[in-house]
């Protein structure tokens, strides 16, 4: 069984370290460890989940692909089931952000003896930066991809990376990501283009006596505009 990634799970894949040993938390159907240990970029990976169902199905392509002696499948809660020294690289991908921050705030332990997170949250995307920033961890690279007309945000973070430095305020680098604007990453750009036709749509929509919602979605459209200005000078 070859395994074919989707656009997002190849921009997950490309941030993972040729020959580091993977731990794929929420692996779902295990096709990220199975396509990496096929392309022979890394050795052997783990291959975890905390529903028995998706773990089964997981097994049996894992088996049918003939890699049971290189990935091994693992019923866990979050991190609870890994052990220090048995991964390099930790996935947390195609789930929302609250729950990617959560999985590491309880597994952290065993997390900083990982060399680097690839994170790939579905939502609460400035809420995941800016808990690493506050928590003196860099994001050493970013990717962005739309899929189906959905934009899907990748972070590699080394655990022994410097601070990042901005050169942008933290408000801006949290919500659209240094990194994605240094790059002026050009799906960055469709993203705040398309964020700043949609919120100025709303606005002229709404009455006088929507203040409170009208004073929120100001501070947003000023946000995103910071941004595309940010990006274009560069």
């Amino acid at each position: 069984m070859k395994i074919k990634l989707s656009k997002r799970l190849s921009a997950v894949a490309a941030f993972v370290t040729e020959g580091n040993r993977l731990c794929d938390v929420g692996c779902d159907h295990a096709f990220l460890p199975i396509a990496l240990v096929q392309e022979g970029r890394i050795p052997a990976a783990l291959a975890m989940d905390v529903r028995e169902g998706p773990l089964a199905i997981a097994a049996g392509n894992v088996a049918e692909a003939g890699l049971d002696d290189r990935i091994e499948t693992r019923l866990s809660d979050g991190l609870e089931a890994l052990r220090p020294g048995e991964a390099d690289a930790i996935v947390l991908a195609g789930m929302g952000g609250r729950l990617v921050l959560d999985i590491l705030a309880k597994g952290i332990d065993v997390a900083q003896t990982v060399r680097e997170w690839i994170l790939q949250p579905q939502s609460d995307v400035a809420e995941v930066r800016r808990w690493l920033r506050l928590s003196g961890f860099a994001a050493a690279d970013e990717e962005m991809v739309r899929e189906r007309g959905k934009f899907y945000t990748i972070l590699q973070v080394k655990t022994d990376g410097a601070p990042l430095v901005l050169q942008e305020d933290a408000a801006l680098a949290d919500s659209f990501g240094a990194v994605l604007l240094e790059k002026r990453h050009p799906v960055l750009r469709e993203f705040l283009e398309k964020e700043y036709g949609r919120i100025g749509h709303i606005l002229d929509g709404l009455s006088d006596i929507d203040n409170s919602r009208k004073k929120e979605l100001l501070e947003e459209y000023h946000m995103v505009r910071s941004a595309l200005e940010r990006w274009k000078r560069i």
